[in-house]
């Protein structure tokens, strides 16, 4: 106690040059007698007023005076020191008033501190409200500050409940125990009633939550509810809170069921529930619509697309993602086969159409594939599986190759004119580039089909000071990797041998990386040559990689995922994943080339695939006979050997008709056909003459010096009289040009804040990247809702900020100026 009164003493000759020490009980004469202030002298008020204050005015104007006045206080019209009192420091030594010192309050404030007893108890909570207090604080936002305080929160009423919230999904109740202990808690809801509307006869937090989840729901939805529009932006702040979004979760799941939500939604439109984000069962809902929607074929494709990108701000977009991106894909197939019919061609025009955009149906059902296959929902994507499935293999697969078939039929030689066969790909690509004296990269991924080839075309792209073309090449036939791999080295006789399946470049054996880099020393014009495994290149540290490209003039390197995955029975279901992780590996393969002084790279694969997810059908096998003289190999999409019969079903190539040298003959199973062969899988094939299997992707790739990567750029589309004058203030948001491979999407956060920072609306996340041509898709709305803290920016500017997020630090996008004019101040959404 002593100590305390110390340190009140001292305090208040900081601001007065006399003290009056009032004890109307004399209680503290001895800490009177004990306490030294260096600077002060100490005297006492005993029948001795006058004189006093003669001392006081007039013989020491300078000095500092502790004056203690034990007893009782007179009257004020008996009181001969009232002046002096009045003009300089009181001191009172009860425990209140040592507090309201402490805390630099007033003794207005003594009925505060003695209603809040309990709360003064700590010090802690005593040291931690006096950095708090301001001198214009009343106690109505001093209680806010000890409510706080109690909350372990800044003071504002936002953060506050965001505490409890969190405190409540953990099953505590210690925070909000402290504040009731503390005689705070009537206040505290009395303000949680003005400002979000929450009103009980018995409030809680568990009332506070459930009201929040439930009212905000109905508010979106345009219906009637209780609650103010700030409970939306205080919902809005808590989700995007990463410290406090658990416990969103946590009670978003509890109060889904105490409310039977997910019995409410089906009823509720889905572009309303798209944009909103309480209830995970709000994500299941909109999936199983968007699901219905695409079976049905009445949800256009632009609205899937739609809607899955505002979902991309839900809290539980991971949970659910593979099954959006699943269902945006089998929206995307069903709208790709429906607008390409399969007209009659020749291999020139199948060859170019499918080059030319025919692919993405290939594409679109990998991915459709590969989402469905890793999403944890498998039940909500069975019945799109199937429609997904029928689409492909009867809609687009099976027509596709009938029609590219019956073109081959009408040409009796494997080639199209003005289009690169395999094995002219080193004179096309590689010799013109060892001409001028530069070093080149081939790295052939087998099995990397055309479609896969542009994906890593567009990633490539993407990187910074990266450029790349991709130009389809017609690949060997049969299309199997021993023919493949060597019909891309250098080569003047290129032929099948007598017996199995193996391969000789200019006479010498093409089978294996050891033997290939023995074919590609030969070319004595290449320079320096090797070839090795992309394997032992990821393996290499940066010197090693270096000195690889130093010593040699031309590398071969050879990455196997996809056809290790696929020609496996055990593994073939995963050779899309397979495909994803080859697309992975070979963009980190590039950079890390293309970091070391590597400037020319292509990319390319030695044949692509067929691959259908459900199993085979006995109606997709071929019902041919394999007959001839001598079988030397048999395959599930090609027969080699002598003599063989052209029955039907089986398409017969001489080697000279298939571009080869030598006396093997080749059958080929007619369009998708499959041979039956014992213990091979059939889902994934390769070998014939399908599109899937022959266009085979060249991905020439150079490092740029200068960067050519940006991101799109997003504007607000402003008013002219940059007002707001409503609670609630839709911002237009337009993407000046869509996303391609060098122009990037951003993700932005948008709110309103005052020219100090204060927050003073919801703050709202959108993703721009939008890749459509058309400038009405890509405009986009986001409504914002004024805060109660608006009001005292009212006839202010105010600032629409536009923060980017998502890719690195947080940082200031774009700032527009507004002025807030509300016509009342207090019609602001409370």
């Amino acid at each position: 106690m002593r100590d305390r009164i110390q340190a009140g003493l001292e305090r208040s000759f900081r601001k007065h040059r006399i003290v009056f020490w009032h004890d109307p009980e004399a209680r503290f004469r001895e800490e009177f007698d004990a306490i030294t202030i260096p600077g002060v002298t100490k005297t006492e008020v005993a029948n001795n007023e006058f004189m006093l204050k003669h001392r006081l005015i007039r013989e020491a104007p300078r000095d500092n005076f502790l004056v203690y006045r034990p007893g009782a206080i007179p009257p004020d019209p008996e009181n001969w020191l009232l002046d002096l009192e009045m003009g300089h420091g009181v001191f009172l030594a009860d425990r209140g008033a040592l507090l309201l010192m402490e805390l630099g309050l007033p003794p207005r404030f003594s009925d505060l501190v003695e209603a809040h007893a309990k709360f003064f108890e700590a010090k802690a909570r005593v040291d931690r409200l006096k950095g708090m207090i301001e001198e214009t604080d009343n106690a109505a936002r001093i209680r806010i500050k000890m409510i706080a305080v109690c909350a372990g929160t800044p003071a504002a009423l936002d953060a506050v409940l965001e505490a409890l919230l969190a405190e409540l999904a953990r099953d505590e109740d210690k925070l909000i125990g402290l504040i009731a202990r503390s005689g705070l808690e009537a206040h505290l809801w009395e303000k949680v009633r003005a400002l979000y509307g929450y009103e009980e006869k018995a409030p809680s937090v568990t009332g506070l939550a459930q009201a929040l989840f439930w009212g905000t729901y109905l508010m979106e939805l345009d219906e009637p509810s209780a609650l103010t529009q700030e409970a939306l932006v205080l919902m809005g702040r808590w989700r995007h809170d990463t410290r406090h979004r658990d416990a969103f979760v946590t009670l978003s799941d509890r109060y889904a069921d105490a409310l039977a939500i997910r019995s409410d939604l089906p009823a509720r439109p889905l572009d309303r529930l798209a944009r909103m984000a309480q209830f995970e069962a709000i994500d299941q809902q909109v999936l199983r619509a968007l699901i219905r929607g695409v079976l049905d074929r009445d949800l256009p494709h632009e609205r899937v697309e739609e809607a899955v990108r505002e979902r991309r701000g839900s809290l539980w977009w991971a949970e659910y993602a593979d099954l959006y991106e699943a269902v945006r894909f089998a929206s995307d197939l069903q709208r790709r086969v429906a607008d390409v019919p399969i007209p009659p061609m020749t291999m020139r025009t199948g060859f170019d159409a499918y080059a030319g955009g025919w692919f993405q149906i290939d594409q679109t059902y990998r991915k459709f594939v590969l989402h469905a296959g890793r999403t944890l929902h498998r039940d909500l994507v069975a019945e799109l599986g199937e429609r997904v499935e029928n689409l492909y293999s009867n809609g687009f697969l099976m027509p596709l190759n009938d029609a590219w078939q019956r073109a081959i039929d009408a040409d009796p030689t494997w080639r199209i004119d003005q289009v690169v066969g395999q094995r002219r790909f080193y004179d096309q690509h590689v010799a013109p580039i060892r001409n001028k004296g530069a070093k080149v990269i081939v790295i052939i991924s087998d099995a990397l089909r055309f479609e896969i080839g542009e994906e890593l075309l567009r990633r490539i792209r993407a990187v910074d000071r990266f450029e790349a073309r991709l130009e389809p090449m017609l690949g060997s036939l049969p299309s199997y990797t021993q023919l493949g791999m060597g019909a891309l080295l250098p080569n003047r006789d290129l032929r099948i041998a007598a017996e199995g399946s193996g391969v000789l470049v200019d006479g010498e054996s093409a089978t294996g990386t050891e033997n290939r880099a023995k074919v590609l020393a030969r070319r004595k014009e290449a320079g320096a040559t090797t070839a090795v495994q992309a394997e032992a290149v990821a393996r290499m540290d940066k010197e090693e990689i270096r000195a690889l490209i130093r010593d040699h003039d031309v590398v071969y390197l050879y990455q196997n995922l996809i056809d290790a995955a696929g020609d496996k029975t055990a593994s073939e279901g995963q050779v899309f994943e397979a495909a994803e992780r080859a697309i992975q590996d070979l963009e980190q393969l590039i950079r890390r080339l293309a970091g070391n002084n590597a400037n020319n790279l292509i990319v390319t694969a030695d044949h692509g695939f067929i691959y259908q997810n459900r199993p085979i059908h006995e109606g997709d096998y071929s019902p041919a006979e394999v007959r001839g003289e001598k079988i030397t190999h048999r395959d599930r999409r090609f027969v080699l050997g002598t003599g063989l019969e052209e029955t039907p079903g089986l398409t017969r190539f001489s080697s000279r008709a298939a571009g080869l040298e030598g006396e093997t003959e080749i059958l080929i199973p007619r369009s998708i056909g499959r041979l039956r062969l014992s213990g091979s899988g059939s889902r994934f094939v390769h070998g014939g003459a399908a599109l899937q299997e022959v266009v085979v992707p060249v991905l020439l790739i150079n490092k740029r010096r200068t960067s050519d990567v940006e991101p799109v750029e997003v504007e607000p589309i402003l008013t002219a009289s940059r007002l707001i004058t409503t609670g609630q203030h839709p911002v237009r948001l337009y993407q000046t040009l869509p996303v391609t491979e060098k122009r990037r999407p951003i993700r932005l956060r948008i709110g309103l804040y005052g020219p100090d920072g204060a927050v003073l609306s919801n703050l709202e996340e959108r993703e721009f990247g939008e890749t459509s041509e058309d400038p009405r898709r890509r405009e986009t709305t986001v409504r914002l809702i004024l805060a109660k803290a608006a009001e005292a920016y009212n006839d202010k500017d105010v600032r629409l900020v536009l923060t980017r997020i998502g890719d690195g630090p947080e940082r200031p996008y774009r700032t527009e100026t507004f002025r807030l004019k509300r016509s009342v101040s207090g019609d602001f959404d409370l």
